[in-house]
């Protein structure tokens, strides 16, 4: 990834600006909808790039910090998705999928290092996912997949109209945040 450089370059300026990294949150990912035939091989590489490459970055260049301190805690945010994928939107499961099997397999391999992992996996919920900035749809229909692209019509048609959770959602992770076990944490 060409900004696997600068990933690195801002933890490590993140570091010297306030002596320690204990909470690294990997938030970056979009939508990428389609019949995976319809997709091309840039859109796919594209999203695993920023979806599942850009949080293994990330991981990558915080954990020398926490293991020098023999703390930390890591947060990526996956999707329900990645557990209970929709039609249209093999690709973008895909990515969520292999994210929480990541942070599973991670949670495991830093633990005796005082290191956390913890994927959450939301569900929908009104954020700016449905619009046009993040959410990539194939250009190339095939006729055949027509019941997929109304799946994805409807799935489009949401914004705006998904639950408000954003007033519980501080109090939610609070309250999984005093939890003792944290490594899946789904809403």
């Amino acid at each position: 990834m060409k900004n696997s450089a600068s990933i690195a370059q801002s933890m490590e300026l993140a570091y010297e600006h306030f002596g320690q990294i204990d909470v690294a949150v990997n938030n970056a990912g979009y939508g990428i909808g389609g019949a995976i035939e319809e997709l091309s091989e840039q859109d796919i590489l594209a999203s695993f790039e920023v979806n599942v490459f850009g949080s293994i970055y990330v991981i990558q260049s915080v954990l020398p910090y926490m293991r020098k301190k023999r703390y930390g805690h890591i947060i990526n945010i996956s999707s329900i998705a990645g557990l209970a994928p929709h039609t249209g939107w093999s690709i973008y499961a895909a990515t969520k999928s292999a994210l929480i099997g990541l942070s599973d397999a991670l949670a495991q391999d830093v633990k005796s290092m005082g290191i956390h992992v913890t994927v959450v996996a939301p569900g929908g919920f009104r954020t700016e996912f449905n619009t046009a900035e993040s959410l990539v749809v194939a250009d190339h229909k095939i006729a055949d997949y027509f019941s997929l692209h109304d799946e994805i019509k409807k799935f489009e048609a949401k914004h705006g109209k998904q639950l408000v959770i954003q007033k519980k959602l501080p109090k939610f992770l609070s309250s999984w945040w005093n939890r003792t076990t944290r490594q899946l944490a789904y809403f």
